[in-house]
């Protein structure tokens, strides 16, 4: 009976555990698209022949080529040339991209002592895309809105805000105007990877062994299952680990299965069994050497005996034997009957009234 009671509860908690189960495919950059423009900006660490490289302040970096139709300024709009270009200088253009990097349009030369921007960084899933901007829902549910500019350099499966869909994944890096407003410096973004199916097992563990990152259930449909678990396998309940698996234990599992039919683990939900036995809840209105009285729900009373093998439990430890049992406290009681009729307690669970002082 009460495991008829137990696992219907552990299968809910499981399915709400894997209700936002994490994304688990392959999550690479994806190239950046080739042939379109693409605008660069950096330091320029470098200059020979006919191009130069720049590097960024995440450390991207880009080989620029110049060529005689190529056109040169500065940030004030002012002629410049090939020949300002320096290693140290910060520049900034757009050209046509290619595998070697970009055939530049236009070359400005930014001021000496420029700062690079401080970029504020999100990541998430695009919610919305408007004329000017779009926004992004981060994995914490913050949405973060962002607008774009000349200067706003796209990459990977999005060439520019035209071609932003909403349901993709992307990350940004973003400076503050001065009005407070977010505007993307840089955009990356790539297809919302294809979600495993999660299945749902229910049942006990049978072994667990931490050194080979396994574990095995035995599911109430009776089948043995072994579960494989990486770093991004969340454990709650009783346990925070795979170390704290424990034959015996009450445990459901949201898993998937790989191209092999192995299974890998993303939740697994276990803790001890509830003891069998008889229950009642009430307050406590008597205690006496080996045993105590309360009157349950019902408006019955009833006198427990306790035993060295009854076992207390509150929520904070406060309540550790008989004698810190109080009148007035709140208890649940986990009893069997004796053949002469006595209810014996086997676990005690105390609750301190909010208003109660007994224990201080």
């Amino acid at each position: 009976m009460i495991k008829k009671i137990f696992f219907p509860i552990l299968m809910a908690i499981l399915l709400a555990a894997t209700a936002f189960a994490p994304a688990l495919a392959n999550e690479d950059r994806p190239p950046s698209n080739e042939g379109n423009t693409q605008r660069f900006w950096g330091e320029v660490t470098s200059v020979e022949g006919n191009q130069f490289k720049v590097e960024r302040p995440n450390g991207d970096r880009t080989t620029v080529s110049v060529n005689p139709d190529t056109q040169y300024r500065f940030r004030d709009g002012t002629q410049a040339s090939f020949s300002d270009i320096s290693v140290g200088r910060w520049v900034a253009g757009a050209g046509h991209g290619g595998e070697n990097g970009v055939s530049a349009r236009i070359v400005v030369i930014l001021p000496d002592g420029f700062e690079p921007p401080s970029l504020i960084r999100a990541a998430g899933e695009i919610i919305s895309v408007s004329g000017n901007g779009f926004s992004l829902r981060k994995q914490n549910g913050e949405v973060v809105s962002l607008l774009v500019d000349e200067n706003t350099h796209f990459r990977g499966v999005a060439g520019s805000l035209a071609e932003l869909e909403v349901g993709m994944l992307a990350g940004v890096g973003a400076r503050q105007s001065e009005n407070g407003s977010l505007v993307a410096v840089v955009v990356i973004t790539r297809e919302r990877p294809e979600r495993p199916e999660i299945h749902r097992f229910v049942g006990t563990i049978h072994s667990s062994n931490p050194g080979a990152n396994r574990f095995t259930l035995d599911t109430r449909d009776g089948e043995r299952i072994t579960f494989a678990v990486t770093d991004r396998t969340q454990f709650r309940g009783q346990v925070s680990g795979l170390g704290d698996l424990k034959p015996g234990m009450a445990a459901g599992v949201g898993a998937y299965q790989d191209e092999n039919g192995g299974w890998t683990a993303i939740v697994v939900v276990a803790g001890d069994l509830p003891e069998p036995g008889q229950r009642a809840a009430g307050k406590v209105t008597s205690v006496g050497s080996n045993s105590f009285t309360m009157i349950n729900r019902g408006g019955e009373e009833m006198t427990f005996s306790v035993t060295d093998s009854t076992r207390f439990v509150s929520r904070n430890g406060e309540i550790d034997g008989l004698e810190d049992l109080r009148v007035g406290m709140l208890v649940g009681v986990i009893y069997e009957t004796s053949s002469d009729g006595r209810l014996i307690a086997r676990v005690v669970g105390v609750r301190i009234p909010e208003n109660d002082t007994t224990t201080e």
